[in-house]
């Protein structure tokens, strides 16, 4: 028992001593290709805090078109917002206070099909009943997170989140609002 314990402290310090012993073979110009890697093409623009306001710096010799999103805490759904990044340049961001940016679409200025892919399709609409009270309509075939904000007489704004069923309308209370907007909306989550 003993000595099968020391030959196998043996063996472990010759492998030890030879890691590539059990390797195989790689010629040295070469990288073994592994199937669970990817390739992943660096990004032009990365998004930056610079005196706590976000910026866009584009690292990249060409003018770049990125569509942005915002998420702050609290609110139900992100913000997507467009924007052109000259080369080598900054794009200071129109977001303020906390929150979380991220570049979700990065392509040259003279390809706009490239960011288009990115946009969502406009599903929700207000639409007034026989009563003239308003109702969020989602004409899509999924379910559709909206931010709708209502701006009273006096000009306060206030932001709602609303999820409206694939094919289906919900009554919306005005509360005082004089005007209503959608501002974004997206796809429910699952």
């Amino acid at each position: 028992m003993i000595r099968r314990f020391w030959v196998l402290v043996v063996f472990a310090v010759l492998l030890g001593a030879f890691p590539a012993a059990g390797a195989p073979f790689v010629s040295p110009g070469k990288v073994p290709e592994n199937p669970l890697l990817v390739r992943v093409k660096a990004q032009c623009v990365v998004p930056r805090k610079l005196n706590n306001r976000d910026i866009l710096v584009n690292a990249c010799k060409q003018c770049r078109a990125v569509t942005v999103q915002r998420q702050k805490r609290g609110s139900g759904f992100p913000i997507k917002r467009e924007f052109r990044v000259p080369a080598r340049g900054k794009v200071q961001l129109s977001f303020r206070g906390p929150g979380k940016t991220r570049v979700i679409a990065d392509a040259p200025c003279d390809a706009p099909d490239a960011v288009s892919q990115y946009e969502i399709k406009d599903c929700a609409k207000i639409a007034a009943r026989k009563d003239g009270s308003p109702v969020l309509v989602n004409a899509c075939p999924v379910c559709r997170g909206v931010v709708l904000e209502k701006v009273a007489a006096n000009g306060h704004k206030e932001r709602s989140t609303y999820m409206v069923g694939a094919r289906t309308s919900l009554p919306v209370p005005l509360r005082g609002a004089a005007r209503l907007l959608i501002v974004t909306e997206i796809p429910c989550k699952r």
